[in-house]
């Protein structure tokens, strides 16, 4: 799979700010979830359900749109 240099920055800006919650205190499995859209694009990206926010990586981060994605109850939020 090809990811756009766009892609590939929106998931590391997402990943870097789930750390970043993360370093604030935000451990847990079930607090605070960040998820972007690149300006202009309908795509929306979160970090993938089975991650702590510490743990979460560019790699980490899905389409919110992508079937085979394991997305969290709270996604519906984001969207």
């Amino acid at each position: 799979m090809t990811i756009s240099a766009t892609a590939q920055s929106v998931r590391e800006q997402v990943a870097w700010a789930c750390r970043i919650l993360a370093l604030e205190g935000f451990s847990d499995l079930t607090l605070g979830h960040v998820s972007a859209r690149p300006a202009g694009g309908d795509t929306i990206y979160i970090k993938r359900k089975g991650l702590a926010l510490d743990e979460v990586g560019p790699d980490d981060v899905v389409e919110v749109d992508d079937p085979s994605a394991t997305l969290h109850l709270e996604t519906v939020i984001h969207t």
